[in-house]
């Protein structure tokens, strides 16, 4: 069973709070997975939830925008 990004969000026990992309709200999310890759986009096709634990992400804010953007 598929669920939207809006649903997910309004889970109270996950205390989310949605900061950026509100026209994303109706997209169904169908699969979640965990992933430190690098250009993780380049993997996904849409659809997917994707969760990091942030251990390869610099502490720094420059190299988080690196990565982010790489």
């Amino acid at each position: 069973m598929a669920i939207t990004v809006a649903e997910l969000v309004a889970e109270p026990q996950l205390g989310l709070t949605l900061l950026a992309g509100s026209a994303g709200n109706r997209n169904r999310i169908t699969w979640a997975h965990t992933s430190d890759l690098p250009r993780l986009w380049e993997w996904v096709t849409g659809g997917e939830l994707m969760m990091t634990n942030g251990l390869s992400i610099p502490a720094e804010a420059a190299g988080q925008v690196a990565v982010s953007y790489t």
